[in-house]
């Protein structure tokens, strides 16, 4: 049998139950309070759909309830969309009704929403609610099961939703490990996610550090436009791999020169847009112990199609070209 991202969480909670599966700022939760958090999502959206194919929208803000929320709607063998709180009405609208989704859970409810097809559930009142069987519920999820749907920015027209299966996600996870994880082999590591939910860069921190059994730390709201609070962040939280992309690189080390601060983070993950030689100097000049990986691809690849390993050493050498095969006809 195939295996799923559920199954993996699953053997995660069994032997790392009382081990921090999340950090956010002042609150954490467990593997295990996770897991029965989550599996309250599961159950009440479970009740409210039925044993369909359900679609359901997560606008939350950057917490870990939002989190709960996507382990939960996984649980239940339905297909999440990632929502930000910041989106214009007619933006979640539309995105919704493109997807055919069958609702959204939410911290309060949207006045102003016209589609009133779509069910709106209110996460305290999922979480709260009442239980008629502590048995969790098997769900069937075969690995071409859809896990998320991510939609582009739509710089080009409309928003473009971008179908992820459970498959395409554990590659991800598999490749992950074996170009970065396995350079640690510590048990556990910190691993913080930067990137916005809505952005897929987040899905390559967010799911090998529950499916590994490490600690996910949650850059606060707002803090990825402010490069000191992202060192912050880095230094009190102890993060070993954390995500970023070129624009933040820069940040950072415009502050690591003018500031002689340090940089704490061991394995920066840079993507979304071309890397420049100069400024992969530029940071391993200031932080020479460091290491990048520079990862590409498209949505629809899930994160990233190629890695490129960088350290210090790497980078005093003289550039090699790179073959990258096209393994569409393998698609």
């Amino acid at each position: 049998k195939e295996r799923n991202i559920v199954d993996l969480f699953r053997e995660q909670v069994e032997s790392k139950r009382n081990e921090v599966a999340i950090v956010c700022e002042d609150k954490q939760v467990t593997y295990l309070e996770l897991d029965e958090l989550s599996e309250r999502v599961a159950y009440s959206l479970r009740q409210e759909i039925g044993a369909k194919n359900g679609v359901i929208g997560i606008l939350l803000p950057r917490s870990i309830e939002y989190i709960v929320t996507l382990v939960g709607v996984l649980k239940a063998g339905y297909t999440y969309i990632p929502l930000d709180v910041i989106y214009p009405v007619e933006r979640i609208e539309y995105m919704l009704m493109n997807a055919k989704a069958d609702g959204f859970v939410t911290h309060k409810k949207i006045n102003n929403m016209s589609l009133k097809e779509v069910k709106e559930w209110e996460y305290n009142a999922i979480i709260e609610g009442k239980m008629n069987s502590s048995k969790k519920e098997e769900v069937n999820i075969e690995p071409l099961t859809r896990a998320y749907i991510m939609y582009t920015s739509g710089s080009t027209g409309k928003p473009k939703g971008a179908q992820i299966t459970h498959k395409n996600i554990l590659n991800m996870v598999w490749g992950l490990k074996k170009e970065i994880y396995d350079m640690y082999p510590e048990k556990r590591l910190n691993i913080g996610v930067v990137a916005t939910f809505v952005f897929d860069m987040s899905a390559q921190q967010i799911y090998p550090s529950l499916l590994f059994g490490h600690t996910l730390y949650i850059l606060p709201e707002g803090w990825n436009r402010d490069a000191k609070k992202v060192l912050e962040f880095f230094e009190t939280n102890k993060i070993d791999i954390s995500d970023g992309t070129p624009v933040l690189l820069n940040m950072i080390n415009n502050i690591l020169i003018k500031e002689k601060t340090n940089c704490m983070l061991r394995h920066f993950v840079v993507g979304g847009e071309v890397l420049p030689n100069k400024s992969v100097a530029t940071y391993f000049k200031y932080h020479p112990l460091g290491r990048i990986t520079n990862i590409y691809g498209p949505t629809e690849c899930c994160v990233e199609a190629t890695t490129y390993y960088l350290d210090q050493q790497i980078i005093k050498e003289e550039p090699q070209n790179v073959l990258t095969y096209n393994l569409s006809f393998l698609l």
